[in-house]
């Protein structure tokens, strides 16, 4: 019996038909010109005559052929399809797997959304701490001249770790020193800050000598900041500036500020200026919501006075600018000169005292290099390595038992004729597509985190690790624990 179907297919080959829908086709014209051929042969027709004839049937069935046209669709031409070993264009490759896995993905949500979150958890964790290892150890202050400034710090036999000073070591050691073109001091601590018709608020606020925005060459974005020698009289000087954020929040930006009352503690305050959007602080990114003088301390807090005139308060930080020429080893040497007059002179409060000076930014190499700063920059950087570990072995973990669900859709692929590395491709291109959704949520989850430290009420803020003051006060709770 004559075979059709190589003719029959050449017939069919300008329709682009469907491979299952052509096949059909064939089929059935094969089965209609052998019965045909039967009854033609039938009929007394030789064989050869019998085939002519069918032949010439199917050659001039122009009518079947615009038939097909009308009732039958092309059949879409993909770029790559599943089993084959054709080459095709990397970027389509990628864009077909990358449809697949999102619509695998989106059949399957509640996996898609543990996935995420747990990666997007772990991720976010990591930018906030990394964020704060850069703010607190690498990033300059955005002051004049931020590689001149130098921080003189001690140690005591009772505490360890390096501390601040009180306040009357401070004017001590800038009128016997002259290795530095200025020195400065500064504490931080929470207090109530309230303004007209809105309820009082537990901020952090920080007290600070005349000199503090002068010397860190800040300019007022409003009115005027501190000058020189206000703070030096207690009780002289009840003004106060604010920090640009809290005056955005408090004041909606009113120009008008200058001049009015806050009340800190209770206690009012005339508002002289405020700090440029730029500026935080002496000491960390996350600024403070207000700046007053030091003379002020004894209105903010009961005992201020007390630490404002005993040796025994070590609570503010100490922090001077070099002059030209001289190196952190020069100034080193010259505060200990005085640190050991200071021992002679007042021996309780001095008592094995070791005063240094160190680079204010903690990760320069100097030889008088603060050791343990960078061992706690290094736990805090292990520490998020773990989460983030963590947080991959979770999800890891998931994908065994997806895949373990999914031996079946994999058996069936394999036996339609896609290789191992066909596999794999689309499996990595559905993880891709997990750790880029899950990147994109977990740096929103690492911005808002970030917001919500700049909003965090007094007792609970993260800036505390920049200190270097360590104080325990009293029950009242102004200054709490530093460290």
């Amino acid at each position: 019996m004559r075979e059709w179907d190589e003719e029959i297919s050449q017939l069919l080959a300008k329709l682009n038909l469907e491979p299952a829908r052509e096949a059909a086709i064939v089929r059935e014209i094969s089965q209609h010109l052998d019965d045909c051929y039967q009854e033609w042969l039938a009929g007394g027709a030789t064989p050869a005559e019998a085939e002519r004839r069918a032949l010439a049937e199917l050659g001039a069935s122009d009518l079947l052929q615009r038939e097909l046209r009308r009732v039958e669709r092309p059949s879409p031409q993909e770029p790559i399809l599943l089993g084959t070993n054709r080459r095709a264009n990397m970027i389509a490759d990628l864009w077909q797997d990358l449809r697949y896995g999102a619509r695998t993905l989106m059949k399957h949500r509640g996996f898609a959304a543990a996935a995420v979150f747990t990666l997007a958890l772990g991720i976010s964790a990591n930018i906030t701490i990394f964020s704060i290892i850069s703010d607190f150890f690498f990033k300059p202050l955005p002051v004049k001249d931020p590689d001149r400034l130098v921080l003189v710090l001690q140690k005591s036999a009772v505490w360890k770790m390096p501390h601040g000073h009180s306040w009357l070591d401070f004017r001590d050691y800038r009128e016997r020193l002259d290795v530095f073109s200025d020195m400065l001091a500064v504490t931080l601590g929470p207090a109530h800050l309230s303004v007209a018709g809105h309820q009082p608020e537990r901020e952090w606020i920080e007290t600070v000598s005349g000199n503090y925005f002068s010397m860190l060459g800040v300019e007022p974005k409003l009115g005027r900041l501190f000058q020189r020698g206000e703070g030096e009289k207690p009780g002289a000087d009840p003004i106060v500036v604010l920090s640009h954020d809290y005056w955005q929040r408090k004041f909606g930006g009113d120009p008008s500020v200058i001049g009015n009352v806050i009340n800190i503690n209770g206690r009012p305050f005339t508002i002289v200026g405020v700090t440029p959007e730029s500026f935080g602080s002496a000491q960390w990114k996350l600024a403070p919501r207000a700046f007053v003088p030091a003379s002020m301390l004894g209105q903010a807090h009961p005992d201020g006075e007390k630490w404002l005139q005993g040796r025994g308060a070590i609570i503010f930080k100490v922090m001077a600018r070099l002059k030209p020429g001289v190196t952190v080893a020069q100034a080193g040497a010259a505060v200990e000169i005085v640190a050991k007059q200071l021992a002679r002179e007042y021996p309780d409060e001095h008592k094995d005292a070791k005063v240094f000076v160190a680079r204010e930014q903690y990760c320069r190499p100097e030889p008088t290099f603060v050791e343990f700063m960078p061992v706690v920059g290094s736990v805090f950087m292990v520490m998020v390595g773990l989460v983030l570990l963590i947080a991959c072995a979770n999800v890891a973990n998931l994908m065994f038992s997806r895949a373990v669900v999914r031996q079946r859709e994999m058996g069936i692929r394999t036996a339609i004729g896609a290789n191992r590395r066909r596999l794999i491709r689309q499996l990595l291109a559905e993880s891709i597509l997990l750790a880029v959704i899950a990147g994109a949520v977990g740096s929103l989850l690492a911005h808002w985190s970030g917001y919500l430290l700049t909003l965090m009420p007094a007792g609970a803020h993260l800036r505390q690790l920049k200190l270097q003051v360590i104080h325990i006060t009293d029950s009242s709770g102004l200054f709490g624990i530093h460290c």
